[in-house]
């Protein structure tokens, strides 16, 4: 809503709320992708576990600290991380993350385009302008 009425409610009339959908699907993914980028910066810089690249299982885990070692014997690390999902650990958490924002941008965008195909534009400026007068 805030897109269409603050960028696209001066294009010509018709079915601009395609355009309004668009945006919002790619504001969505780049605030997705700003998220990884985040948890990767401050992993990298206070030494965290957010990406989830040490693994968090019994006889490995060491608190999440990836400036320390890990525990458990050499056996033990070798034997997690030589399986697919041992060296697969921290991608598997990030592309769970973008493909959960992706599945629900599209079911989203996907009911607000139904819901906009059957009802005109007055829907988003009768919310837009309710909520100036709730907030004034």
């Amino acid at each position: 809503m805030v897109i269409h009425n603050l960028f696209l409610k001066d294009l010509t009339k018709g079915k601009n709320y395609l355009l309004s959908l668009f945006v919002a699907f790619l504001a969505s993914c780049t605030i997705a992708l700003l998220w990884e980028v985040f948890e990767f910066c401050s992993d990298t810089l206070f030494s965290g576990n957010a990406q989830r690249f040490i693994p968090e299982i019994e006889g490995i885990y060491n608190g999440g600290d990836s400036s320390l070692n890990l525990e458990g014997s050499m056996e033990d690390i070798y034997n997690f991380y030589v399986k697919p999902e041992g060296y697969r650990y921290a991608l598997l958490d990030t592309m769970k993350d973008m493909i959960l924002c992706l599945v629900s941008t599209i079911l989203t965008s996907m009911a607000l385009g139904i819901y906009c195909h059957f009802k005109s534009d007055v829907v988003f400026d009768y919310l837009i302008c309710k909520e100036n007068k709730l907030t004034n």
